[in-house]
């Protein structure tokens, strides 16, 4: 992929050793897009970094969008298997690189490796003032409703065992 800044993108699966890139990551994404990711907008830390890089692969893919030539990390998307066959995603682009279509690849990526973690129901937790990401989700076939657990988040879920139409 080639983003209009001229910058080429490769996507891989995010590795353990991917946690030196994350502080360099972390600094181009907003207190405000942190927030829409994480609900809270703090720094993330290196004991969050190393749950996000160490993970068991039984239970989870990642998939990261990397610079071709600097090695720069652009962004990530991830899928846990919380439990049976229930994941949950998230998504998280720089700042200034939303709008061009890396996170709509990266969550593409981890749905079609769902099934390899034996994951056949996609949730994911949105706020509502997060449009783009509501947007996204509709668009790949989600079905949003305001979530029964948790006040004032929409929770998108998409089953993956039923028919969808081409996005």
């Amino acid at each position: 992929m080639v983003l209009h800044c001229g910058t080429h993108i490769v996507f891989r699966d995010l590795h353990p050793e991917d946690d030196v890139l994350y502080p360099q990551f972390h600094a181009h994404v907003s207190a405000a897009d942190r927030r829409l990711r994480f609900f809270s907008p703090a720094p993330i830390s290196q004991r969050q970094i190393y749950r996000l890089t160490h993970f068991n692969s039984d239970d989870a893919v990642a998939r990261a969008a990397v610079g071709e030539v600097d090695g720069q990390l652009y962004g990530v998307s991830r899928l846990h298997r919380m439990d049976g066959t229930t994941g949950e995603f998230g998504v998280m682009v720089r700042s200034d690189l939303k709008g061009c279509g890396l996170g709509r690849r990266l969550l593409e990526q981890v749905i079609e490796r769902a099934p390899c973690i034996g994951v056949s129901q996609v949730i994911g937790l949105i706020l509502p003032e997060n449009a783009g990401m509501l947007a996204l989700a509709h668009e790949l076939g989600f079905e949003t409703r305001p979530d029964p657990d948790e006040a004032g988040v929409i929770r998108a879920s998409l089953d993956l065992s039923r028919p969808r139409l081409a996005a």
